[in-house]
């Protein structure tokens, strides 16, 4: 069996320079990943303030999603469940080709990029929760990518129970992903920590999803205050 993602091990890139002041900053794509209720959409918003209020120029984007076109597709893709495992992929895939020719284009401008979900959320949902053979899996996403990979990574891990809690608290509009039942979602959190635990390349940064929304806004901020 390939081992784990390993079409994906990189070292971290470098997309642009700008400089304020004296200080160096480079461009990065940074991903949140997760359960559903994770709280990833509510951290990649508080990081784009972050960001935003350092003087930097930011670009908030999602999977599916993202463009016009990818858009378009996500409506397809959440209005209801797709059955077959494959035509899921594939339609999520030409979402984010699209998607990606848009983040390549920000990258090259100097933006931050900041994406809620990205190509490991097809691996812990399509592949190991529903499937669908991973070298088939990584061998389209690879050549969709044109080279384009996260430098950094937050999984934010999250328990089952609090993830019903959170769900059954929640006044956001649900997908059919919500409804799932507790064995899809152990294995989509499965799915996302055996990703974590192949990464060589230091990328994921796995967090806490439990704690207070503060707690973990800071830990990443402390994190990317860190960065080169």
């Amino acid at each position: 069996m390939v081992e784990w993602f390993s079409i994906y091990i990189i070292n971290i890139q470098i997309y642009n320079i700008r400089i304020y002041g004296e200080k160096m900053i480079t461009a990065k794509f940074i991903t949140f990943e997760g359960c559903e209720a994770s709280g990833k959409s509510t951290q990649a918003l508080i990081l784009r303030d972050y960001l935003l209020g350092k003087g930097y120029k930011v670009f908030l984007t999602k999977e599916p999603g993202g463009t016009i076109l990818a858009n378009k597709l996500r409506d397809i893709i959440l209005h209801n469940e797709i059955i077959d495992v494959l035509t899921e992929f594939l339609l999520l895939s030409a979402a984010r080709r699209d998607h990606i020719l848009e983040i390549k284009h920000k990258l090259n401008e100097g933006y931050f990029v900041i994406s809620d979900r990205f190509y490991d959320s097809s691996i812990a949902i399509q592949s190991v929760a529903k499937g669908l053979d991973l070298q088939l899996v990584n061998y389209i996403t690879e050549n969709i990518l044109e080279g384009i990979h996260p430098n950094i990574t937050f999984l934010l891990d999250i328990n089952i129970e609090t993830l019903y809690r959170r769900l059954q608290n929640s006044d956001r509009l649900i997908n059919f992903y919500d409804q799932k039942d507790r064995h899809f979602h152990k294995r989509v959190k499965e799915g996302f920590l055996q990703i974590a635990k192949q990464d060589r390349s230091d990328r994921i940064v796995t967090i806490d999803a439990a704690n207070d929304i503060e707690i973990i806004s800071e830990e990443i901020k402390n994190y990317i205050a860190n960065l080169k």
